[in-house]
């Protein structure tokens, strides 16, 4: 997953960290959890099906660039 193309959408799209997740029905907690960087954190979970379908719709991100956040490294 590429967390700073993620990050840099939700900034694109002019949502706060917490009004995209209030959009996206995930906690702020769990979105930050899952934010952390794996080289720094052990352990760092995953988003799910369900929580990366939300953040699609949210952020309106056609396939190709689901894929560029979702599916690559950082």
């Amino acid at each position: 997953m590429n967390r700073n193309e993620l990050r840099a959408e939700i900034a694109r799209q002019g949502f706060s960290v917490g009004e995209f997740c209030k959009r996206a029905n995930i906690a702020p907690s769990t979105y930050h959890r899952k934010m952390q960087d794996p080289s720094e954190v052990d352990n760092v979970p995953q988003f799910t099906q369900g929580e990366i379908s939300n953040m699609r719709n949210v952020l309106g991100l056609n396939d190709e660039r689901l894929s560029e956040i979702f599916f690559s490294g950082d």
